[in-house]
């Protein structure tokens, strides 16, 4: 049998494949356009979904004996209404972290990934269940919490590696401890 005349898990040729979801997810991008959903207008606009917006903290993010203190907080990092947090930290020796949904009333469960951005962009990413993220707090004025991440992988972003399911050739899985911690900027008194 020819590469190209094997069956795809979607069923088809690439050709068809591509026929058919490409609809599919036009049709859902559409619909949620249309619905308001909040997710269009991230990170600016807040069409009523906003609880909170968060300007100060830090997290750690600890890979075997390396240590690394994000000490800064992303302006659009905020808590929406039904979708849950969206809380970025970061410092300037190219380390992040996100933090997404998990929040009460929220449609996603509480999702990390670090992120290491050299010369190169890399992520390794929970969405496949890897970090036991626990949340002290998560609400409107304070997202608080830990997490034990094992068999994390480093995607490289550039290479677009996560969106074929690869990993950064040559890079072990590894393990991480993380604690994080964000609040609303407090107006001076």
């Amino acid at each position: 049998m020819l590469r190209d005349e094997r069956p795809f898990a979607l069923g088809g040729s690439p050709h068809m494949r591509r026929r058919t979801v490409a609809p599919l997810l036009a049709g859902l991008a559409l619909s949620l356009a249309l619905s308001g959903c909040a997710l269009f207008d991230y990170p600016e606009d807040d069409f009523g979904g906003v609880v909170s917006r968060y300007a100060t903290g830090s997290a750690t993010v600890t890979i075997g004996t390396e240590r690394h203190v994000l000490d800064q907080v992303a302006p659009s990092s905020q808590l929406m209404a039904g979708f849950g947090a969206e809380v970025y930290w970061f410092n300037d020796d190219g380390w992040g972290l996100r933090l997404t949904g998990g929040t009460a009333g929220s449609m996603l469960p509480a999702m990390l990934s670090v992120d290491w951005v050299r010369t190169t962009y890399w992520s390794a990413s929970d969405y496949g269940g890897q970090c036991n993220v626990k949340l002290d707090q998560a609400d409107a004025k304070l997202v608080k919490g830990t997490a034990t991440c094992t068999g994390l992988r480093w995607s490289d972003m550039l290479r677009g590696d996560v969106f074929d399911g690869g990993y950064v050739e040559g890079e072990a899985p590894f393990d991480a401890t993380i604690e994080f911690e964000a609040a609303p900027k407090v107006p001076a008194a």
